[in-house]
């Protein structure tokens, strides 16, 4: 017995000396300095974080009035409910029944809606927090900063830019002035022209190695000169070694209505080492913002918004580069980074995401080799570092398709929710354990929930989830709250229904400003301030749209729309996309009806291609444009729209006896193109029609057959004819069709710009 109780306490010293070894192993005490980010930190004292799922509650705009921080040109509000407080604090200004303060905080709230800033304004002053030595989150300025150097070029219109950039060297700075808006579209869809053979050659905005274009944005107030395409675009800018664009506002043709956009509108391509994108304002581009291609390139301090589709929706997108992306604020994103390929390489610190996001910040796609510690997976990129960031989504901070292969990691960032919400799923990727914590993936000191803060970070062998929560106080947050103003008079609706609005420059929401900043106008100026407001909205003028609809009262409304008497609520088919409705023509047979559902819009481009519809003999299309619902709200009917800036129209009637009624048709094309009209005839080379048909024209039907009735319809933005009456292969003369009780608004372009055009018909 005595020798049994020996040797069980040998073992039992042996099994103890054993672990005290193993411990002293593992676990020698790091002396280094625990705030200093450079090391790991392995003496911070860290509790598991393993919690039930929470039930996720999303933060509510509590300021609802501040607005104007970051110089904002391109809005893309939900105009109906602006018009409503817009007419509505009209009335009430006109009839005196409230006061300069009350007014003033319901400009501030108009122009907060076209803003739509989501939660930016809520933590405008709270985008980081402190534990008194570190800082998590954002803790600079984000969306603008004017750096720009004096200029040595000026260009005020599409070919003097040209001109400018073809005599640049490298130092030049192009200056773009405050309000100048250049649009694009006329020199890409058009091209340049050699005059010798009389032929198109395609153009593309290039920047030299060394050249700067540069705007003002940022500058006692200045929004910056604008650079923009108003239909579908492959690319839009290209920067060249060590060139610059600064100050200006990009924006694309796209912006609302756009998330199940198939088109693949391109904004900028940072094809040279060393170049710079910065203050810029970069907004509707379905697929990309900015696309990377190239190392050392700085994407800074700029205003990246709008960018969404269903299938891309990327602010920047990295394709085998490497890119600095600081100091940008994003809003209305369907991600804010794409990266793809084993060299790439990203740096994302001191941005600001608004609380508006659609997918996951960063998505990393699938790469090159196989990854040598989790070998089910691929190498995706490089190095990502994202530090000092802060997310207001309720979003995975990654979408993950493979691994970074060095360095990864995500430090000292806040991020407004639980970390349940923000989990990016590594550990649930085939072959990836919890070791994927210790060197190579670096997930450390963040702030999550602003409701609770908290310093969390990811560690091995703690928790089961790898969260594990820091000892460390931070601040908590405060929120200055201020309530939107409630509307003044009836609710508004506009004298003619419509579902196709253009804000076609930054000019309403400016004088929005002009009159929130003046204290000295007399309630008549502040109303017609707000007259002019609408009409930039709107097209027509309000108090004179009231007398002439008054003086042509009818039994049905001029224009159709509310009050209609011949409004469709269903058909025989109902669709609410493009393949239905292309499927129920197929099907249908004469007499039937096809109805779309008021509020569905349906882009009939893909690329710079249009499916034009072609309506079967003897049937009918139809929405509910003008359908007062059970709400109160008034339909706008379906849309049917297109990007593609083509000849193709949107429809084609070539049976007879078919019926459109109740639908919105939107070209792509709202404006005037004086500046192509003036190089075919007016100014430089004169180079007459042959030029100025290399401008595509648009139409939205062309009419071949016969006894065709269209009614309470609206139709826009087409550059040549909404409507166009010709002969068929046949020669046969189309005749006894009818138009009624449509709105016709928005055809415009010089020379052409027509509502209805009968080459041949009656």
């Amino acid at each position: 017995m005595n020798i049994f109780k020996r040797l069980l306490a040998l073992f039992l010293i042996c099994t103890f000396s054993l672990i005290m070894f193993a411990c002293n192993e593992n676990y020698d005490k790091d002396d280094s300095n625990k705030n200093d980010p450079s090391d790991n930190n392995d003496d911070e004292q860290y509790t598991g974080l393993d919690e039930e799922p929470p039930v996720l509650e999303l933060l509510t705009i509590k300021n609802q009035t501040s607005s104007g921080a970051i110089p904002t040109h391109c809005y893309y509000p939900y105009v109906p409910t602006l018009l409503d407080r817009l007419v509505t604090i009209r009335n009430a200004i006109e009839s005196g029944s409230v006061d300069e303060s009350t007014v003033k905080t319901e400009l501030s709230y108009l122009l907060r809606m076209g803003e739509d800033l989501s939660l930016y304004y809520d933590y405008a002053q709270n985008l980081c927090t402190t534990d008194g030595t570190m800082i998590y989150g954002a803790s600079s300025e984000v969306g603008s900063r004017y750096e720009t150097p004096p200029a040595t070029l000026v260009a005020n219109d599409d070919d003097s830019l040209k001109k400018a950039l073809e005599v640049s060297y490298p130092g030049d700075v192009i200056l773009i002035r405050d309000q100048i808006e250049i649009n694009m579209s006329d020199l890409y869809s058009a091209g340049d022209y050699d005059q010798f053979h009389g032929e198109k050659i395609d153009y593309c905005l290039n920047i030299p190695a060394g050249v700067t274009i540069a705007g003002e944005r940022g500058k006692d107030g200045k929004t910056g000169g604008v650079l923009k395409v108003s239909d579908e675009t492959d690319l839009l800018i290209t920067l060249g070694e060590g060139s610059r664009l600064s100050g200006l506002v990009i924006q694309g043709p796209d912006g609302e209505n756009n998330r199940n956009c198939e088109n693949i509108s391109f904004g900028i391509l940072m094809a040279g080492n060393n170049s710079i994108v910065d203050n810029c304002e970069i907004a509707g581009f379905a697929d990309t913002a900015v696309k990377v291609a190239a190392n050392g390139v700085q994407i800074k301090n700029n205003y990246f918004h709008h960018i969404q589709s269903e299938f891309a929706g990327y602010a920047i997108a990295i394709a085998n580069g490497q890119a600095t992306v600081e100091g940008n604020l994003f809003n209305h994103i369907s991600h804010l980074i794409y990266i793809q390929g084993a060299s790439s390489s990203l740096t994302l610190k001191n941005n600001v995401e608004a609380g508006s996001l659609d997918g996951e910040p960063i998505l990393i796609d699938l790469g090159g080799g196989k990854d040598i510690d989790f070998p089910a997976q691929v190498i995706s990129a490089k190095d990502i570092i994202v530090e000092n960031n802060t997310f207001l989504s309720p979003n995975p901070l990654f979408e993950l398709n493979g691994l970074p292969s060095t360095d990864w990691k995500v430090r000292y960032n806040l991020f407004a929710y639980d970390p349940y919400f923000h989990n990016s799923g590594e550990l649930k990727l085939q072959d990836v354990t919890q070791s994927i914590y210790d060197r190579r993936y670096i997930c450390e000191n963040n702030v999550y929930d602003v409701r609770n803060p908290r310093v969390i970070s990811k560690k091995s062998g703690v928790s089961t989830s790898g969260y594990v929560l820091s000892g460390k106080k931070v601040t908590a947050f405060t929120v200055f709250e201020t309530k939107a103003p409630p509307v003044f008079a009836q609710t508004y609706t506009t004298p003619i229904t419509t579902g196709a609005y253009y804000t076609l420059d930054g000019s309403p929401y400016r004088t929005l400003r002009k009159l929130l900043n003046s204290d000295k106008l007399t309630p008549k100026q502040s109303v017609d301030y707000l007259d002019n407001v609408f009409q930039a909205f709107t097209g027509y003028d309000y108090q004179n749209i009231q007398v002439l609809l008054t003086k042509n009262a009818e039994n049905d409304p001029t224009g159709g729309g509310k009050g209609y008497s011949k409004i469709y609520s269903t058909g025989d088919y109902v669709v609410t996309d493009l393949y239905d409705l292309q499927y129920a023509l197929i099907k249908a047979k004469a007499g039937e009806v096809v109805f779309i559902p008021g509020g569905t819009v349906m882009d009939f481009s893909i690329g710079s291609e249009l499916n034009t519809l072609v309506v079967p003999e003897g049937v009918t299309i139809a929405s509910d444009r003008g359908l007062v619902r059970e709400d109160g709200s008034v339909s706008p009917g379906a849309i049917i729209t297109s990007f593609a800036m083509i000849n193709e129209p949107l429809i084609d009637v070539s049976g007879n006896n078919v019926t459109l009624s109740g639908i919105v048709l939107k070209g792509c094309d709202p404006f005037t193109h004086y500046s192509h009209y003036n190089k075919a005839y007016e100014t430089g080379l004169r180079n007459g029609n042959r030029y100025y048909a290399m401008l595509p024209y648009t139409r939205g039907i062309v009419v071949t057959g016969s006894n065709l009735t269209i009614d309470n319809c609206e139709f826009t933005g087409f550059s040549f004819a909404a409507i166009h009456f010709d002969t068929g292969s046949d020669r046969i003369v189309s005749e006894n069709n009818v138009i009624s009780h449509c709105y016709f608004h928005h055809n415009q372009r010089a020379s052409a710009g027509i509502a209805v055009s009968v080459v041949r018909g009656k």
